[in-house]
């Protein structure tokens, strides 16, 4: 599902200090440690190291902070900066964190740097835990679990955890957690963060329902990340099984029709999922993630106007959020599957212009134009504003979701000609056999078949609830009442949604 590092506190430039008289003094590196070192106590640098290094191990699982920059600049401090007056033990800490943090990275040569240094003064557990990401880095991976098991603590076994995820993938790493007792109590919280995203990405829902549910407020605190993950998972429970895999990276583009669960029971998870959300946008933005932040606070706001309880709230902080010109485009798809009223060709000279300023299509820009092209008052006009901006969007836009958009579209509109030549681009780029076929009966039925026939047959073939959808709708069309009642029932059986009873 994309901040510049924080800067806490004091002295961040510095070849700068301020002399009696309010003039500024221009100071080489090399002196930054003795002016410090006579006049800050080494108490205050520690509490400095922890700070950052807390700051850094609370934002690393957000994409878009940039862990590599600042575990360099952290590193630099740390081993010959201003920093390097703080005690040996911060020091050590420091830099153990900075060297997991780069092992990874081009920089092992800087990590194997900061790791002697580390080992130099008189380095604790954290010290062998950083020593044993450097081997896994090396291919020593046996070498590397070894030195974690013998520490045998929880934070070893994360790291032993994360050297399985980084050599043989998440299903692997779950099974070697049974293969060797382990349960996510065994974690600490960072694990705990690796393990339920691993179980998420992997649709072990009942797994991940579990492992929030052993979740406590030192793990939020701790890895903040576990706040959205857990409203995802939370979240999930209430959707069918076979559109969860959704929920994981961004709020459904047809947010209004996406099948919730109504009942009494979903509701209640519905609302404990919107309120960490929100708690989790909160955390993101004081974390300076903002794209994190607006993706959560997208989700709650999703939520609200999904809530009969909330609807207008909702509806309120959506109008709001559009008439800011800083976040307006990213809601322009909510504004639209929810009814309201916008400026199409305001919405466009936006588009426009923030790709202007941009130099080119941002994430916001690309999901309002494609969510325009629905509203065009023709399938084709629709599916030929997305093949005029089909370049233009591509780098935002899943090309083969913009290509089946277009099969369908051309299909409504009974230009079957031109659905076919779509049809021949994504066979050319390679698709699944499941939607070849899907693909192949809507053409089928552009060109005249039995659409009600087709959909039955389609459906009783795969049992894919989105095959079970378009069948109900295509008997309620119809008026095939009695099928309509069949099916009906099986699709509320399925999704418990109010707009299916």
């Amino acid at each position: 599902m994309i901040s510049e590092p924080i800067e806490m506190g004091w002295n961040k430039d510095r070849q700068s200090i301020s002399a009696g008289d309010n003039s500024t003094n221009i100071i080489a590196d090399r002196d930054v440690s003795i002016i410090l070192q006579e006049n800050v106590p080494t108490e205050l640098v520690d509490e400095k190291i922890e700070e950052l290094v807390t700051v850094i191990c609370k934002t690393r699982f957000f994409t878009e902070f940039d862990q590599v920059g600042a575990s360099l600049r952290l590193g630099k401090r740390l081993f010959d900066g201003d920093l390097a007056v703080g005690s040996a033990q911060a020091r050590s800490r420091g830099l153990a964190w900075c060297v997991r943090f780069l092992s990874r990275s081009e920089h092992i040569n800087d990590s194997e740097q900061y790791l002697e240094t580390a080992k130099s003064l008189g380095g604790d557990a954290e010290v062998g835990i950083a020593d044993a990401f450097v081997l896994s880095q090396k291919g020593e991976k046996s070498s590397a679990l070894q030195i974690l098991s013998d520490i045998d603590s929880a934070e070893s076994r994360t790291a032993s955890l994360m050297t399985v995820v980084h050599y043989d993938g998440t299903e692997a790493a779950i099974q070697w957690m049974s293969d060797a007792g382990y349960t996510i109590n065994s974690l600490d919280s960072d694990g705990k963060s690796v393990l339920l995203s691993s179980q998420l990405q992997l649709g072990r829902w009942n797994d991940a329902t579990q492992s929030v549910d052993s979740l406590s407020e030192r793990d939020f605190d701790q890895a903040p990340v576990l706040l959205r993950l857990s409203a995802v998972a939370i979240l999930s429970t209430t959707a069918p099984l076979d559109f969860r895999g959704v929920l994981l990276s961004q709020v459904p583009f047809e947010s209004n029709g996406f099948r919730l669960a109504s009942d009494a029971v979903s509701m209640e998870r519905r609302r404990e999922a919107h309120d960490r959300f929100l708690l989790a946008a909160q955390v993101a933005s004081d974390l300076n993630c903002p794209r994190a932040a607006s993706l959560d606070d997208e989700f709650a706001l999703w939520l609200e106007l999904r809530d009969p309880a909330q609807s207008q709230y909702g509806k309120n902080r959506l109008e709001d959020k559009l008439r800011d010109i800083s976040t307006a485009l990213g809601f322009v798809p909510l504004a639209l599957s929810f009814s309201i009223d916008l400026d199409i060709a305001a919405v466009e000279r936006e588009i426009d212009r923030n790709i202007a300023i941009n130099g080119g299509m941002t994430v916001e820009a690309a999901v309002a134009r494609f969510a325009i092209a629905f509203t065009k008052p023709s399938p084709e006009e629709a599916a030929d504003y997305i093949f005029r901006h089909q370049e233009q969007l591509s780098s935002h836009v899943d090309p083969r979701l913009m290509r089946f958009r277009q099969v369908e579209l051309y299909s409504q509109a009974g230009l079957t000609d031109r659905a076919n030549e779509v049809f021949d681009c994504l066979l050319e780029q390679g698709i699944s056999t499941e939607q070849e076929n899907n693909l192949r009966r809507i053409i089928s039925d552009a060109k005249g078949s039995d659409p009600v026939a087709s959909r039955k047959e389609q459906y009783e073939s795969t049992g894919d609830l989105g095959d079970l959808i378009n069948l109900v709708a295509e008997l309620e069309e119809h008026q095939c009442w009695d099928d309509f009642c069949e099916f009906g029932r099986q699709l509320f059986e399925q999704t418990r949604s109010l707009p299916d009873a």
